[in-house]
C-alpha cells in the first residue's frame, strides 16, 4: 500500500511541475525539455517499482483437524454376550472399533416327557434327560460411518473371527421305554451328542446402531443393531457304540444338509447394548 501512496506523490509533484511551467515564461527549449524529462523519469520509475514489488504473503487460516476421540464400552446382548471393546475416531465421520465378546449359556439335567401311543390306545411315558450349551467367542474388527453432525446414527461393517462358535446338545433315556410288548431299558438305548457349529471361524457383519460412539458427556448407551452371515454349517452326532440309536449318525449328514439349504438358516441377527466411556 506504501508503495501507491509514493507514486501518487511523485505523479502530483510533475504535474505541479508542468502547472508551474505553464504559467512561467519559457526562456529556452532546453530547459524546458530538461524539466519535462526529470519528472517523466520518476513517474516511469515509480510506477515500474509499484508494480514489481511483492508484498508479503499473508497466510491463509488452515482448517482445523477433526478432533482425535476415543472411547471404551462395555456390551451386552442377544448371539454376542458380553464384551469389551475399544473405538477410536480417526477422521471426521470414521471411527473404527475393536472388541471381544463372550458367551457361554448351559442347561444341564433338562428333563423332557416323551409321550408314545399303542396300537390298543394306551399312551406310554418315558422321561428324557438333556444337557444343551452354546460355547460363543469372538474378535470384532468393525469400522463406523457416522453421516450426521451429532454422530447419533451409524453404519456399521466388518470381520469378526470366532476361536469357539458351537452348540452341544446331549440326551439319554433316564426311563424304561415301551411300546406294546417290548421294553427296553436306558443302557439299550444308548445316548448321543450332537454337536452344530461352522465351517468357517470368519464372519462378516453389517448393521446400524444409534447413539453416540463418543459421549458428549463421559458416559451414554448406545444401541447396535445387525447380522453376521456364518456360512455353512458342520453337524456331528455322535452316539454309544452298539446301542440302538447308534445308526443314527447317519442323520448327521442329513441335518447338515438341511440346515445348508436355506440362507436364512445361515444368518445370525445381533441386538447389543453398549455403555461407553469417553477417554
Amino acid at each position: 500500500m506504501h508503495f501507491n501512496h509514493l507514486n501518487n506523490l511523485l505523479i502530483s509533484f510533475t504535474n505541479l511541475n508542468m502547472m508551474t511551467l505553464n504559467r512561467k515564461s519559457i526562456s529556452s527549449s532546453g530547459k524546458f525539455v530538461r524539466k519535462v524529462f526529470f519528472g517523466l523519469s520518476f513517474f516511469s520509475f515509480s510506477t515500474v517499482f509499484a508494480q514489481n514489488a511483492t508484498l508479503p504473503a499473508v497466510p491463509e487460516s488452515a482448517e482445523p483437524k477433526p478432533k482425535k476421540e476415543m472411547s471404551v464400552g462395555l456390551n451386552v446382548g442377544v448371539v454376542n454376550g458380553i464384551g469389551i471393546d475399544l473405538s477410536y475416531k480417526f477422521a471426521k465421520h470414521w471411527a473404527g472399533r475393536i472388541a471381544y465378546n463372550y458367551a457361554n449359556y448351559t442347561k444341564n439335567d433338562y428333563v423332557y416327557d416323551i409321550v408314545s401311543t399303542n396300537p390298543d390306545g394306551t399312551k406310554n411315558t418315558q422321561k428324557v434327560s438333556f444337557d444343551a450349551g452354546v460355547k460363543f467367542s469372538n474378535v470384532a474388527m468393525n469400522v463406523e460411518f457416522m453421516p450426521g453432525e451429532k454422530g447419533r446414527f451409524k453404519l456399521i461393517g466388518g470381520l469378526s473371527v470366532f476361536p469357539s462358535n458351537k452348540i452341544i446338545a446331549s440326551g439319554e433315556m433316564i426311563s424304561t421305554f415301551k411300546f406294546n410288548d417290548m421294553q427296553l431299558n436306558p443302557e439299550d438305548l444308548g445316548s448321543g451328542i450332537g454337536t452344530i457349529g461352522f465351517k468357517s471361524k470368519v464372519s462378516p457383519f453389517l448393521g446400524m446402531g444409534f447413539g453416540r460412539t463418543f459421549p458428549r458427556k463421559r458416559v451414554n448407551v448406545s444401541m447396535d443393531l445387525g447380522a453376521y452371515y456364518k456360512g455353512n454349517y458342520a453337524v456331528d452326532i455322535d452316539v454309544t457304540p452298539g446301542a440302538l440309536l447308534e445308526e443314527n449318525e447317519s442323520n448327521a449328514a442329513i441335518l447338515e444338509r438341511n440346515l445348508n439349504a436355506k440362507f436364512v438358516h445361515k444368518v445370525f441377527p445381533v441386538l447389543n447394548f453398549r455403555l461407553a466411556y469417553r477417554l
